[in-house]
């Protein structure tokens, strides 16, 4: 009846795996589950090593009186958070061309491309696509932030003191006689 009806039947075990049938359909990404840990766990770990270099080891460094420069908390949220950015999409980057370079090192030395590759090496090239993307979110956020960080509220000596200038416009009808306008 099962195949009457257009359907092809799938043995996936006894009742007790009634439970994981059910859920393949509305699981959210399921590919998406490891590439993201690791994604996570790489910035986890540059934030904090970030945040004890120029929070903690640079403030004790760069004191003259021995006292602790409580002012350079004030660049977390874009200096550190851009910098731990640049440095995590690059190893995620290279974590994404890794594997082919592996892959084709180990089918050079082995003489054949029709060998299988170890299971560790083809799941890590299976991943790459998730892990190229969220490198791109984070070199994205990284570019807002640059960009953001490039104003003349954090980088005022790169810009100067502001300067006022006038210009000068010409009023006037058609091909005829221009004069100076009063407002500049």
């Amino acid at each position: 009846p099962v195949r009457g009806a257009g359907f092809t039947p799938v043995d996936l075990g006894g009742l007790s795996a009634a439970h994981t049938i059910e859920d393949i359909p509305v699981a959210v990404f399921p590919q998406w589950r490891v590439p993201f840990y690791i994604h996570l766990s790489i910035f986890t770990f540059l934030y904090l090593l970030s945040f004890v270099k120029f929070q903690i080891c640079w403030p004790i460094t760069w004191s003259t009186d021995g006292s602790f420069l409580w002012h350079l908390w004030h660049h977390i949220p874009m200096d550190n958070m851009n910098k731990t950015l640049a440095v995590h999409a690059l190893i995620t980057l290279a974590l994404c061309y890794l594997p082919g370079v592996l892959a084709g090192w180990l089918q050079i030395y082995r003489g054949t491309k029709y060998s299988r590759f170890p299971a560790w090496l083809d799941n890590w090239l299976k991943m790459r696509k998730q892990l190229g993307l969220l490198m791109l979110f984070a070199a994205s956020i990284h570019a807002c932030l640059s960009v953001a960080y490039m104003s003349p509220t954090y980088q005022g000596i790169v810009y100067g003191d502001p300067v006022e200038a006038s210009v000068h416009v010409m009023e006037g009808e058609g091909w005829g006689p221009k004069t100076e306008a009063l407002n500049r």
